[in-house]
C-alpha cells in the first residue's frame, strides 16, 4: 500500500530535479543576452549542480513516446561550454590583470575537463586556444592544435558571438545549434578557407570602392607617445608579399596622429626597406625616446617563424629561412624594452601553417611590458579592400576605423582589440563589408593589465 506514495514522491523529485537545471540554464541565456556575464556564469554553474555533463543530443521531455517533445527544439545542452564562455567575456571587462587571469584559468580548467570527457566540439576547442593565448601559454596552444576535434559534437551557440561561429564553422554545418543559427552569417561563406595565401591577395568583393569621410577634428597629441611603422610591399618572397603594405603604413601613420594622439615628429615610417635599414631606424628611434614611453609598432609585410622566433622580412630577403635579411621581433621589442617603454605591437602578415610550431606570431617575447596582435589567426591569409581608390589591408581598414571611433589619446587595448575583431569580421554596418575568411587575434598581454592604454 506504501508503494504508490513512494513512487509518486520519486516522480515529483525527478520532475523537480529536471526543472532546476532547465530554469537555471534558460536564466543563464537571458542574462548573457543582457551582457550580464558574471550572473550568466553563475546561472550555468547552478544548472551543472543537477546536470553536470554537456550533451550533444536533444533532451526529451517526460511523456508518452507517441507525443515526444524535446527541450528548446532539440538544442544541445552546453552548460559547461557556456559557463566557460561567460567567464571569458567577463574577464575581458576586468581591470586588474590578476583577477582577469584567475577567471581565465577557471575557464581553462573547465574547457580542458570537457575535452578530457570528450564533451567538447569546435567552439570549445577554439575558446580553449584563445584562453591559452590570453594567458601566454604558447606550448599548450601548440599541443591543442595537434589534437583532433570532434566536429560531430553539437554545441549550443545561442549566446556565442556570430563572429566566432563564422570562424569556427564557416560552412554552417550541424555542429552548431540548428534552432539558433548566427544572427548575421556571412553572405557567401567559403567552403574551404585557404590555408596558403593566394598569389595576389584578393580585394574583398563585398566592400567595393568606398570613400570614407574623415571624422571632423583630431585629438590632443601626447609627447611621450611614439610609433614605429613598417610597410614592406616588396621582397624576394613572391606570393607572400602584400602589395598594399606601403599604403597601410601611410594610412596608419596619418590616423594615429589625427585620432590616436601620436605627434608627427614621434612617428617613424619605414617603407620598402632592407633589414639593415629597418634596424637602423629602430635603433635611432629607441635612442631618443624617454624612459617609460608608449611605443606603438605596426608592421605590414612578410613574416616568418624560424626555430620558434618571429622575423619581419626586409626587401632583400629571398626566402622564409633567410633570417640574415630579416629583423627579429625579439630584437625589435628589446630595443624599446631597454628604455622601459610599454610596447603595443600590431602585425599584418600572412600566416601559412607549415608546421604547428613554425607560424609567424607564435613567439611571445620575454622582454618588458607589451601587447601584440596578429591580423589573422594561424593558418590564415591577409586580404584587402579599396578605400579612396587605394587597396588597403582588411585589418588596417578595421584598425583605423576603430581609431576614428575611439578618438582618444588613451586607447584601451582589450576593448580596442575586440572592436577591431568585430569590424574586420563584419564590416561597416555589422553585417557586410568584412572578411569572411580573415579574423584578427585578440591582444596577447605581458606584464600589462587589461586596462592598459596606447
Amino acid at each position: 500500500m506504501r508503494i504508490l506514495p513512494v513512487l509518486g514522491f520519486l516522480i515529483l523529485a525527478t520532475v523537480g530535479h529536471a526543472q532546476a537545471w532547465k530554469d537555471n540554464y534558460e536564466r543563464g541565456l537571458t542574462l548573457a543576452k543582457a551582457n550580464d556575464w558574471s550572473a550568466a556564469r553563475m546561472a550555468f554553474k547552478d544548472a551543472l549542480k543537477t546536470r553536470p555533463n554537456d550533451e550533444s543530443v536533444p533532451t526529451p521531455f517526460p511523456g508518452p513516446i507517441t507525443e515526444r517533445r524535446v527541450w528548446r527544439g532539440g538544442a544541445p545542452y552546453s552548460a559547461n561550454l557556456l559557463a566557460a564562455y561567460s567567464a571569458i567575456r567577463q574577464a575581458a571587462r576586468l581591470e586588474e590583470k590578476a583577477a582577469q587571469d584567475a577567471l581565465l584559468k577557471e575557464a581553462q580548467t573547465e574547457l580542458e575537463n570537457s575535452l578530457t570527457k570528450r564533451q567538447a566540439g569546435s567552439n570549445a576547442v577554439f575558446l580553449l586556444g584563445e584562453v591559452y593565448t590570453m594567458l601566454g601559454l604558447a606550448d599548450k596552444r601548440v599541443e591543442l592544435q595537434q589534437k583532433g576535434i570532434n566536429r560531430n559534437w553539437r554545441e549550443d551557440t545561442e549566446i556565442i558571438a556570430p563572429e566566432q561561429i563564422a570562424i569556427v564553422n564557416p560552412t554552417g554545418n550541424s555542429a552548431t545549434t540548428p534552432t539558433n543559427p548566427p544572427t548575421n552569417p556571412p553572405t557567401n561563406p567559403p567552403t574551404n578557407p585557404p590555408t596558403n595565401p593566394p598569389t595576389n591577395p584578393p580585394v574583398n568583393p563585398n566592400a567595393g570602392t568606398v570613400s570614407q569621410a574623415p571624422v571632423v577634428g583630431g585629438v590632443q597629441t601626447l609627447s611621450n607617445k611614439y610609433a614605429f611603422i613598417i610597410g614592406n610591399s616588396e621582397s624576394g618572397l613572391g606570393e607572400l608579399n602584400l602589395p598594399f603594405a606601403v599604403n597601410d603604413a601611410q594610412l596608419v601613420a596619418q590616423e594615429i596622429n589625427m585620432y590616436g594622439g601620436y605627434p608627427k615628429e614621434n612617428i617613424v615610417v619605414v617603407e620598402n626597406a632592407t633589414a639593415d635599414v629597418m634596424r637602423q631606424k629602430m635603433t635611432e628611434l629607441a635612442a631618443r625616446i624617454p624612459a617609460k614611453a608608449t611605443v606603438m609598432i605596426y608592421f605590414s609585410g612578410v613574416g616568418s617563424n624560424v626555430n620558434d622566433r618571429d622575423y619581419m622580412a626586409g626587401t632583400d630577403a629571398t626566402g622564409l629561412l633567410d633570417t640574415a635579411h630579416m629583423l627579429s621581433k625579439a630584437e625589435l621589442y628589446q630595443a624599446f624594452a631597454a628604455r622601459e617603454a610599454i610596447v603595443f605591437g600590431f602585425f599584418q602578415a600572412n600566416r601559412p601553417e607549415r608546421t604547428p610550431t613554425r607560424v609567424f606570431g607564435y613567439e611571445l617575447p620575454t622582454a618588458g611590458a607589451y601587447s601584440q596582435c596578429q591580423a589573422t589567426f594561424a593558418g590564415g591569409s591577409v586580404y584587402s579592400l579599396v578605400r579612396n581608390g587605394k587597396p588597403v589591408g582588411v585589418y588596417t581598414d578595421a584598425f583605423v576605423a576603430v581609431l576614428r571611433e575611439f578618438r582618444t589619446n588613451q586607447i584601451p587595448i582589450i576593448e580596442f582589440g575586440w572592436k577591431v575583431f568585430y569590424r574586420a569580421r563584419r564590416g561597416e554596418n555589422g553585417t557586410t563589408g568584412g572578411s569572411a575568411v580573415q579574423a584578427p587575434t585578440l591582444p596577447e598581454l605581458n606584464l600589462l593589465g587589461s586596462d592598459a592604454r596606447f
